[in-house]
């Protein structure tokens, strides 16, 4: 004869209150660094498809963080943390010392000046100590009105793409700033 356990519903409904708990948690977990993005000033200022055009390669979601100075978005390749290619946006609020850190990389021969873009710009040589001896121009710095972008670039082994890739990422970023 069968009998009927009356703790059976209890412990039905405690079981899909479990699961639904742990759904809900993911879901969270999963949406978290999508909504982060989304909320984050440098992650609004390009598209991943932008920066995918830019770099001539596949990149995985944005990644938004808060940086001492301002918000910070970056956008990697798939593969190993350290490895492949990497682009990091940062807005920063332009100060008297910001002003002259700019000036001074302006007028750094190793770096060079970009025409047209933002207010100002300049790409520094990252591995090198002349303009016409850099090996790598890892950053581009745009000056906008009381603003400045920083983008920072890993990956490309070629000077001129690492050259190209910056001015185009950092023409589409000033303006959407």
């Amino acid at each position: 004869m069968y009998r009927r356990d009356a703790r059976a519903p209890a412990r039905a409904s405690l079981v899909l209150g479990v699961l639904a708990a742990g759904l809900v948690a993911s879901a969270l977990f999963f949406a978290a660094p999508a909504s982060a993005a989304a909320s984050n000033r440098a992650c609004g200022l390009l598209t991943t498809k932008q920066v995918e055009s830019a770099l001539g390669t596949s990149v995985g979601a944005p990644v938004a963080s808060k940086g001492s100075d301002g918000p910070v978005c970056e956008w990697r390749t798939a593969g190993r943390s350290g490895s492949g290619t990497s682009l990091q946006l940062t807005v920063f609020p332009i100060t008297r010392a910001g002003r002259a850190a700019f000036a001074a990389l302006a007028e750094d021969d190793a770096n060079r000046s970009v025409r047209k873009l933002g207010d100002d710009a300049v790409l520094e040589c990252t591995v090198g100590t002349s303009a016409q001896n850099c090996k790598s121009y890892g950053k581009l710095w745009v000056l906008v009105g009381d603003e400045y972008l920083g983008l920072s670039l890993a990956g490309p082994s070629s000077v001129q793409a690492q050259v190209d890739a910056l001015t185009k990422i950092g023409r589409t970023a000033a303006e959407e700033i």
